[in-house]
């Protein structure tokens, strides 16, 4: 799992650098990340915590009317 977050934080950090580009060592990161098999915990948690995000504003929003 650390191996993971460093993945993460290396790859967020670039992104907020702006030094991400499709033909910098970025872009290798980013498909290192999405190839399947890879990181598969970290990419679950984030997809979690989105799906979790949505249903608080749904429920946000139906029960604001």
């Amino acid at each position: 799992m650390p191996q993971e977050l460093a993945v993460a934080y290396q790859l967020l950090s670039r992104v907020f650098q702006g030094t991400m580009a499709l033909n910098s060592g970025g872009w290798s990161m980013v498909q290192s990340l999405c190839t399947s098999g890879n990181h598969e915990a970290l990419k679950c948690s984030v997809h979690g915590a989105a799906g979790a995000i949505a249903a608080v504003m749904a429920v946000d929003i139906v029960t604001s009317c």
